[in-house]
């Protein structure tokens, strides 16, 4: 049935990714995000990437099978891989969003966060995201990929932290001023290679 609600399945703590055991998938995934495309704004590609990775499990039943999608395989194998880790995904991008945020240059970029993050509190009546040791490796794995400080002792990421960030953070970029400095990068990548 379309709309029916399928219960998430619970993982033990036995069970649960570590640092040492994460699972195949998630390194394989989170490994490319280095690699952000010339147009998108750096600290904010894996953000762009979990959320399509979410829409790939949540819509993996209507998924066409066998038809490769950017990453090379079909929507709802991917979608069938990660649904066990639907959470933990969840868990992640959240922190990661809250983390990368002051990061952002594009405008843009920080009122889709805010917007995620409104709207999950609304509904979800969330406030902050706890990490176990698992999520807290994969997140510790983004921050390295993006080049974003990052304190391995934090665990818990609150949402006041978008709501209600330092006046110390850089102001973002509108539009134009962004297309400007995605110019202004690539120009200095090319001078770099010469």
């Amino acid at each position: 049935m379309a709309g029916e609600l399928v219960p998430q399945r619970n993982i033990n703590r036995e069970s649960e990714p570590t640092a040492d055991n994460l699972p195949a998938p998630f390194k394989d995934a989170f490994g490319k995000l280095s690699e952000t495309p010339p147009t998108e704004d750096p600290a904010f590609w894996p953000v762009r990437v979990l959320n399509e990775l979410n829409y790939m499990i949540v819509n993996r039943e209507d998924a066409t099978p066998n038809t490769p999608n950017i990453w090379g395989v079909s929507a709802r194998e991917v979608g069938e891989r990660f649904a066990p880790f639907k959470e933990h995904i969840r868990n992640v991008k959240t922190a990661y969003e809250i983390l990368a945020y002051p990061h952002c240059k594009s405008a843009g970029s920080r009122e889709v966060i805010e917007g995620e993050l409104a709207q999950d509190q609304h509904s979800n009546e969330r406030s902050q995201v706890e990490l176990n040791d698992g999520e807290l490796a994969i997140l510790s794995s983004l921050a390295a990929a993006k080049n974003l400080p990052f304190n391995p002792e934090k665990r818990v990421y609150h949402y006041d932290e978008v709501f209600h960030p330092s006046p110390d953070i850089e102001p973002p970029l509108n539009g134009a001023e962004f297309i400007k400095w995605l110019g202004e990068q690539r120009r200095a990548r090319e001078q770099g290679n010469r």
